[in-house]
């Protein structure tokens, strides 16, 4: 498998993982009131993976 396409696979799996953490915050409190902290680790992901990606 390529680099590229290694990437593009990672990169999509982690917006996977950040969208599905983001909806089940969602059902817990306002868009607004989430943070970032929450969001990466209800990912299970650092932050860099959150701005990479």
């Amino acid at each position: 498998m390529s680099a590229e396409r290694r990437n593009n696979s990672q990169a999509r799996r982690t917006q996977k993982w950040l969208r599905e953490a983001l909806l089940e915050l969602m059902k817990e409190k306002a868009y607004s009131k989430i943070t970032i902290t929450e969001l990466v680790e209800k990912a299970d992901l650092s932050r860099y993976s959150l701005y990479a990606h």
